[in-house]
């Protein structure tokens, strides 16, 4: 099979992501030259494969995924599908998100909706399918298993809701803290497992085994633990999913004081409602795909955990986001209400008013 010309590749590859699925097929058969039909139908599934890594690596000075003003996570129209041989599963469907360096961001999404798989790409523990996605300046999609290996030593480090995948029961408190350090250079190991034990408020149980510790306690320790390497990018994975709401207070209070007072980059899973209500950035993930962030108000910014009930107050601005195709999703509520009979609905403008309506109901009134 014939391959496009190397001094139209540039050009080709500035367009491609501004092309549909079936304009891309043509300019496929274009570039292929000559060939029987075929030769084109078994090639082409490898030649679409290639035109998506092509789109998926580009990596410039243009992109502006690296040096100091460059976002800590750049995400833009990932893909993400799981295949065995039966079934097709499409967990992430063209996700969009940039985090900036020392953001405190919370994602939230019903069960299945990618929250959990765009995490583990994050942390190097899943790989993406199609799209873009920088961390630190650094291209997940070209990242070779060794470069994997040192990015998930020292650029990411991941809290887990499950205390079994953070901690090692047969160590005390102190010697936990200090296992990442020995996959790295540091030499002061002892010196830094004491600062993040007295960062997290556990000085005094650094000799007690996990057995002797509560749930809340270990946690307190995972958190050490994933903070040990100095990480860019601190991940946490439903940190407050199975501890006392007082307890959760002071994880996220924690949280709270490592981003504020550290510039620590934060990126929370949560099904936590108030936990998520006291967040300066909520995504929200519907489907794969954003759907809406909430911004907390200049207001509650500065309050502490015990001055306001945060499940009764609205802290936050909603706001529904718009994806580079001008799509939006509508929550769901505000379709139940208008009792759509079918997928179709009439949109209008009245400036500066976007209305939606139900069409049948339209229709019968006016008939009235």
């Amino acid at each position: 099979m014939g391959k496009p010309n190397n001094k139209n590749k540039k050009n080709n590859t500035e367009k491609q992501e501004k092309l549909t699925g079936d304009e891309l097929k043509e300019k496929l058969k274009e570039s292929e030259g000559a060939g029987t039909d075929a030769e084109k139908t078994d090639d082409s599934a490898e030649s679409m494969s290639a035109i998506t890594s092509d789109m998926a690596n580009e990596a410039t000075d243009d992109d502006l995924v690296s040096g100091e003003n460059s976002p800590m996570v750049l995400a833009e129209n990932l893909v993400k599908i799981y295949k065995t041989l039966e079934l097709e599963v499409l967990a992430l469907q063209g996700l969009d998100l940039r985090v900036e360096r020392g953001e405190l961001t919370a994602i939230i999404g019903n069960s299945g909706s990618g929250k959990s798989t765009f995490l583990n790409m994050l942390g190097g523990l899943d790989e993406p399918s199609a799209g873009k996605l920088f961390v630190d300046g650094k291209n997940l999609f070209k990242l070779s298993q060794s470069e994997k290996v040192i990015y998930k030593r020292n650029t990411v480090g991941f809290v887990w809701q499950n205390n079994g995948r953070n901690l090692l029961p047969f160590m005390n408190a102190m010697e936990n803290i200090m296992v990442p350090m020995h996959l790295t250079s540091e030499k002061h190991k002892k010196e830094r497992a004491l600062e993040l034990l007295d960062l997290v408020g556990m000085s005094h149980r650094k000799y007690s085994r996990m057995n002797q510790l509560s749930g809340g306690e270990q946690q307190r320790i995972a958190i050490a633990i994933a903070l040990a390497n100095k990480p860019k990018l601190l991940l946490a994975d439903e940190p407050t999913g199975s501890v006392d709401r007082k307890t959760a207070d002071y994880i996220f209070d924690l949280f709270r004081r490592l981003n504020k007072e550290y510039g620590q980059t934060i990126i929370i899973v949560t099904h936590d409602v108030e936990l998520s209500k006291k967040v300066a950035r909520v995504v929200a993930i519907r489907d794969g795909k954003i759907s809406s962030e909430r911004i907390l108000k200049e207001h509650y910014a500065n309050l502490g955990t015990g001055e306001i009930n945060w499940m009764e107050e609205d802290t936050q601005d909603e706001f529904t986001i718009v994806d580079r195709a001008g799509r939006i999703q509508i929550p769901k509520k505000m379709l139940d209400s208008l009792e759509l009979k079918d997928n179709k609905i009439k949109v209008t403008y009245e400036e500066p008013v976007i209305k939606l309506e139900n069409p049948s109901k339209n229709t019968v009134s006016k008939e009235k």
